[in-house]
This record gives structure tokens, sequence and C-alpha cells, in this order.
């Protein structure tokens, strides 16, 4: 689908331009759509176009001019229908609300009318319904499909039960909540996902809440004659992101940009724009600060703006008392679009935290985009919005502006927009309890662009090495268990088709073992499950009477001095987990994944006061090395995002759960003891979780829908002035990629720095990076880990130790 689109800056002109558009798609004999966001802006246009068009007919439809005429049993969607049967029969506009488009159940003859778009719609929505027992008002018409680890596509099994809920015909308030929902699921314009361990709980009682995560599907557009949007910096927009992985071809409508007043904001050195705090500004920040923030916010720009009125915007709950009686006609709402008569003021304050959920953020990151971007799209958009209702929107006017924004990372991407503008600190932070402070801001702008084309890239990749170790027709007839097959030339072509398919694994004696005994290639999956069980009732074996398992075929590489390594790894089957010192039952790691198949059972050295234990998940066919990391990664993301935060159990920090994972062994080649029992025989279990809709691990799926916004990067993105100076190698690049993902994965994560940091400078200094260029790195690693402060000073104990630099300047 192609899509035109114009990105304007805001007060630019795109409605008169998009006007022009629509007089010229009037001449060529077509019908126009023209979709707005607000009543208001609707009036605006209706009475442009009878001004400078006062022959061409204009139809328009909203809630109140539906009231005006008297028909209150019908909507306006109702009225929108009727009238689409029967139109005007020459070439006219229709205007309608963006709501209104949305809601339109069909559209009578797409193919004879332009859409034209003024404002990008909202294309996501999340909806969150206390509901522990009545959600089967929803949940009972639906069924989910799983998309990777952790999230699940709605099916829809009963929409004739939906319907009866959407329309809600007996105003039954039991229903009400849910009628929203019904009517989007129905609609077929969005796809709808559940976090698929939450809507299990849910499902079984233990958990209250159905959330529902909503994205527009571009099929809300399909069979119009063209579709054209003109929006406010339109590509930093989530429709944008999230339709340019959707297949949308966004094409830019030269025409309409070259009408446009300005393409850029002039005036910007009249600007001056103050923020509040060094943090983001969130509402978890407020509610923390007890809101002494938002009133020594309020406070201080009332002082700066001194007599004079000003418009601001916040919160539905921040109460115009706040501000003041003289104020309380100049409240913006949180979508200002198409107010252009308050152009008298120079005075802007904006204090709304408008930011979507926690969770939502990170559904969003599994669609692919980042959370600077989605802050961007939703939060900073509406400050920009904002902003442009005062006098900054009048490119001819010289009055001093000033803009109060809460945050110093909004000041500092609003003073992007208006070059030459000013950013000024009104030193609040030491208004709140420092610890009470968020993490560093984060960078304005994004390279959401770079990302999204290389998460494409690496899921082509990999998608491409499964293919390869599994093509299409596969034999799965029985073999025997036989020895491992010794050979410099290990092949897919020599092992067989047949040996890959039934391939469990490969058996050795000690964990410094060059050569294995055995391999498990003839076993189906529930054989080679039972071999488990039948292996856990032996009884105690010491680690160095009992033999390992990999879950990889290895063969010998030339050039490679190893046998047993990462770059020896064939292909690899099913996914092993070690747990250790964490809180995470393997009943808990269960209900994480609801529809993966786990068998879990202790380790020789458990015991019943401190269980550890390990985890074999089955996939459903063979993967490379790079597959098995990506697997294992978005486990470890899943794991961690529910709560479970901690490697290791931290008696200093109680209130953190931990989960035990062994981050040392989530490679294809490292090896697993086998199953026995336990010294401690009450800690002895073995657990098959099973049946229903639980599965084998299906890894096509989990590369198509992977919750790692970026995994094995061919480059890594380190400082502009390191980036300029260092000069690496081919090869040097790819170890330097290689230690920094370990870094970024292990090392930042909590309890991990230190170690983990000595190990990256001792791998770059090992590769040849030395004296500044080594402590630069290491500098701008260390400010993304848990404890920063803490690592930044390490860097200065790892450099002295290195080079025993004295005078070097951090």
């Amino acid at each position: 689908m192609q899509i035109n689109y114009c990105s304007a800056p805001c007060g630019a002109g795109k409605t008169h331009s998009l006007r022009k558009k629509a007089r010229e798609l009037l001449n060529e004999g077509c019908n126009i759509i023209f979709v707005q966001p607000t009543i208001q802006l609707i009036e605006q246009t209706y009475a442009d176009f009878a001004s400078e068009t006062p022959h061409v007919h204009v139809e328009v439809f909203h809630e109140d001019r539906c009231k005006e005429a008297g028909n209150r049993k019908q909507s306006v969607q109702g009225a929108i229908h009727a009238y689409l049967r029967d139109p005007y029969p020459e070439p006219h506009v229709l205007i309608i609300t963006w709501a209104s488009f949305e809601r339109l159940a069909y559209f009578h003859r797409p193919q004879d009318w332009h859409v034209l778009i003024d404002e990008a719609p909202q294309a996501h929505d999340h909806k969150l319904i206390p509901a522990p027992l009545s959600h089967s008002t929803i949940t009972g018409s639906i069924e989910t499909t799983t998309r990777g680890a952790t999230y699940s596509q709605i099916i829809l099994q009963d929409r004739n039960a939906l319907r009866k809920v959407a329309e809600n015909i007996g105003y039954d308030a039991a229903i009400q909540p849910f009628s929203e929902l019904a009517r989007k699921l129905i609609s077929g314009k969005w796809k709808a996902y559940v976090h698929e361990a939450r809507y299990r709980r849910l499902l079984t009682g233990r958990d209250r809440n159905l959330s529902v995560f909503l994205v527009l599907s571009p099929k809300i557009f399909k069979g119009f004659k063209s579709v054209t949007i003109a929006g406010a910096r339109f590509e930093e927009t989530l429709l944008y992101q999230l339709w340019s992985s959707d297949g949308v071809e966004f094409q830019r409508d030269q025409e309409l940009e070259e009408n446009l007043r300005y393409q850029e904001h002039a005036g910007g050195e009249r600007l001056q724009i103050h923020f509040g705090y060094e943090g983001d500004w969130t509402k978890s920040f407020l509610n923390r600060a007890n809101r002494k923030a938002l009133v020594a916010l309020i406070n201080a720009a009332k002082e700066l703006f001194g007599s004079e009125d000003f418009l601001w915007m916040g919160n539905n709950d921040v109460s115009s008392k706040l501000i003041g009686a003289r104020e309380e006609s100049h409240r913006l709402s949180g979508a200002p679009f198409g107010l252009n008569g308050l152009q008298s003021h120079r005075n802007v304050l904006v204090l709304s935290a408008l930011n979507p959920r926690g969770e939502h953020y990170r559904f969003l990151e599994w669609k692919g985009i980042d959370a600077a971007t989605v802050k961007t799209a939703t939060y900073r958009h509406s400050v920009y919005q904002a902003a442009m209702r005062c006098s900054i929107r009048d490119p001819n006017c010289d009055q001093p502006v000033c803009f109060v924004v809460p945050d110093k990372t909004t000041a500092e991407w609003l003073s992007a927009i208006f070059q030459g503008s000013t950013v000024q600190s009104l030193g609040l932070d030491e208004v709140c309890d420092p610890k009470g402070q968020p993490g560093r801001p984060r960078k304005h702008g994004s390279d959401a662009e770079r990302k999204r084309a290389h998460r494409e890239e690496t899921r082509q990749r990999l998608l491409q090495e499964l293919s390869h170790l599994n093509p299409v027709g596969a034999s799965s007839s029985q073999n025997e268990f036989g020895p491992h097959e010794e050979s410099d030339e290990n092949s897919l072509s020599k092992i067989g088709l047949d040996f890959v398919s039934r391939f469990h694994g490969s058996l050795w004696d000690r964990t410094y073992s060059t050569e294995c005994f055995h391999t498990i290639h003839s076993l189906s999956q529930s054989e080679f499950i039972n071999l488990l069980k039948k292996a856990h009732k032996r009884a105690y074996l010491p680690k160095s009477a009992n033999r390992l398992l990999s879950p990889s075929y290895f063969q010998t590489v030339e050039g490679v001095d190893t046998h047993r390594g990462i770059e020896n790894v064939l292909f690899a089957r099913g996914i092993w987990l070690d747990f250790e010192g964490g809180n995470l039952t393997h009943g808990d790691f269960a209900d994480l994944f609801p529809r993966l198949r786990i068998v879990a059972f202790n380790t020789s050295s458990s015991t019943a006061e401190d269980p550890r234990w390990r985890a074999y998940i089955p996939t459903s066919v063979v993967m490379t090395a790079d597959v098995y990391q990506h697997i294992t990664g978005q486990i470890l993301k899943h794991v961690i995002e529910s709560g479970w935060r901690l490697p290791k159990r931290d008696l200093s920090k109680p209130s953190l759960l931990a989960h035990g994972i062994d981050l040392s062994k989530l490679k294809a080649s490292d090896l697993f003891f086998l199953p026995c029992q336990a010294r401690d025989k009450k800690a002895s279990f073995f657990g098959d979780y099973k049946g229903g809709l639980r599965e084998p691990l299906i890894v096509e799926d989990w590369i198509n829908h992977s919750i790692l916004s970026e995994h094995l990067p061919n480059s890594i993105e380190l400082g502009a002035d390191v980036e300029l100076e260092l000069e690496l190698t081919e090869e040097q690049q790819a170890l330097l990629t290689r230690y920094l993902c370990h870094w970024r994965t292990v090392g930042a994560l909590p309890g991990k720095g230190d170690q983990e940091l000595w190990k990256l400078a001792i791998g770059l200094f090992q590769m040849g990076i030395t004296g500044e260029h080594l402590a630069k790195i290491l500098i701008h690693e260390a400010e993304k880990a848990a404890s920063p402060n803490d690592r930044i000073k390490q860097v200065k104990r790892i450099i002295k130790a290195f080079f025993n630099y004295k005078k070097f300047e951090f």
C-alpha cells in the first residue's frame, strides 16, 4: 500500500495546502473526504472552503451538527453511512473527524474517494480493564496465538457475541467497560495483542486486569483512490514508525510541501526555553516527589512570567486552582490542534506527563520502536503542539517568547527545532530527594530507521540460517543411537537430514574433553524427554562421575584451535538453562511461558534451603549458534521484565527478586550435567510442563516476533570522538562488536558490572585498543551500567592498573 505524506513544521500551513490539493482534485472530477482531529478545526476548514471556493459543495458531519439537526436517535456514523448511500451527485468535499472515520463499520464505494488527513492519527492504544471476574465478557469470545517469547495475537472465536458487547443495546453497566474494546476487535481495523503469561494468569484467577495492546492496521485505507496524510513532524509519529514496518510505502508529496509557508521555524533567536528538572518527567516521578516538584515548577514559571498571561497545559488531575483564576481561560487541551487564535500570548507552561505505561513501552519496543521514539511521538509532540499556539507561530512577530517545560531533554529537543533558541535551567532538582530522581535523561533524537533496518536484516539473516539447517522435506525415519561420527569435514550433506531432524545433543565425559563419546540422534522428542526422566532416577552422582550433555553438534573448523567452542557449533537443538541463587522457581518460570513445553529438574547439588535446578525447552527445529543465543537472550529479557531483575539474590536489596539464571551459560556450546537425584533427597524433583497449549518452542516464530530490539549488530555505536579516532580492521571490528554485545547484555545487569567491566577492558586491551582510546570506550560503556558512578570510578582503577596513568583526566 502506498500513502502520500507531507511532514510539515507546525503552523506552516499544511491545512491550507490540503485545501488547495482538494480543489485541484475537485477540478479533476474527484470526490474528497477531508479528515481532521477536532470539531473546532472542521468548522474552521468549512468556513475557509466557503470563503475561498463558494461554488464547491461541502458536507460536514460531526456530533454537534447531528444534535443541531434534531436527530438524536441516529449516531454520527449512522448519518455518514446514510449519506454515502446517496451522496451529492457532483464532485464535492465531505469533512468528518478522525474518530468518525475510524468508527465507520464500512465505507460505501471507497474507490470513488480521495482521502486527505490533517494530522497523523493515533495508531496505537492500550486497554487496561480491571476485570478479575467479568473478563469472560471478552475472553470467552477470543483465543490467542503465540507471536514469540512474550506476546500473543488475539484471534476472534465468537464475533456475534463480541458485536453484542460492542453495541450494548441495553446499556448494561457491567458490559460498558468492554464495549470500546469489543468494537475495535470486530472492526478488522486493529490488530490486538496480549502479554501471554499475564493473560493466562487472568484466565486462572491470578491476575485482575485484562490488558490488551492495539495497533491500527493500514487496512483501514484499503480500497480508497488515494490517501494523503499531512502532519507535524510526521516521520516522528508512531503511525509512520509502525506502518513502515508493516509494508506501507510512504511517499513524500512534494507539491504539498512546496505550498507550505516555511520548511523550518524562524525566530528561534527570540525564544528562551526553561526547564525544571534534569531527569525524565513522569507520573511516577511526580508521585515520588509528593507533587512538590509540580508546585515548584508552577511557582518558578509564574515568577518568570511576571504579570503577563500565559498558556498552560497539564494532565486532568492538575487543578486550575494550582495555576490561579487569572489563567483559567488559557488552559490548553492535551491535543491543542488548530487553535490559532491565541497568538497574542508569548509565554507557555507545560506540566503534562503524557507517557504510556511501562508495559506499553515494552510492547512498542517489541514492535521495533525504542522508548526515546515513543516519548518523542507522544509526550514531546504534545509539548510542541502546545508551544506552537503562542506568538512563536507567527514568523513575522519579533517579540521575545518564553517556554517552560518540565525536563531538560524536552527543552533540548525543542531547541533543536527552533534554531538559535537558548536553554536554561530553573534549578529545581534540589526540591526533590536526589534518591527519588529517575535515571539519566535519554538523549533526544532517534535512529529508529537504522534500528528498524538492522532488526529486519537480523531477522532475515537468522531465518536464512534456519532455512539452511532445516530444508523442506527433511527425512524423519528412525535411526539407531550411535557413536559420534569423526570427520574433518562434518557437513549437513555428510551427516544427513535424517540425523539432523532427530538430533538432541552430544554427550561428553568431562568439561575439558575434546571429543564427545555419543550423539543422541535417533529419538523422538518425547523419547528424549523420557531418556532424561530415566537418567534422573539414578542415585546422586558427584560431578566427577556424571556425564555432560551439549545441545550442539560440533565440527572441526580450519584455523580454529578449539574443538567445542562457539565457532565449532554446526547446529543445536533444544534450549538449556541453569538456575542457581535466585527466587525464581520452576513453577514461576513455567508460568512465564504458558505455551512452551518445559522440563525442569534438580541439579545434584540442590538443597531444600537453596534449590538449584535446570530447564530444558524443546525446540521445533535445530538452530545455529547465533539463533540459539538470540532465543536465550529473549528468554532472559522476558524473565527480567516480568520482575526477576537481579541475576542472584542480594541480601542488601531484599525487595528485589532474582532470576538465578546462569548468565555464563546462554550459548549453544555450553555443557550441562545429565539429570540425577540430588544429594539432599528432599530437593529432588522432575517436572514436565506439557499438555494443553504447551508445545515445543517454534523457533521461526520467535525470530519473526523477537522482543530483542537489536541483536548481534555488525557494528556497535561508540562516542563520536572515539569513532573518529579508531581505525579498526574488519577482524578487530568483529571482536569489538562481540565484546560490547556481551557487556551490554550481561555487564549492564545489576551485580555484574564490576567483573564484566574488567573482562571488557582485558578483551579490548588484548585486541590492541590501548591508552586514551581504551579509557574513552570504558567511560562510554560505564555510563550504561546499573551503577554508572561506581563503574566510572572503576575505569580509573583499571587504567591505573594497566598503564599507571597518574595524570589522565576523566
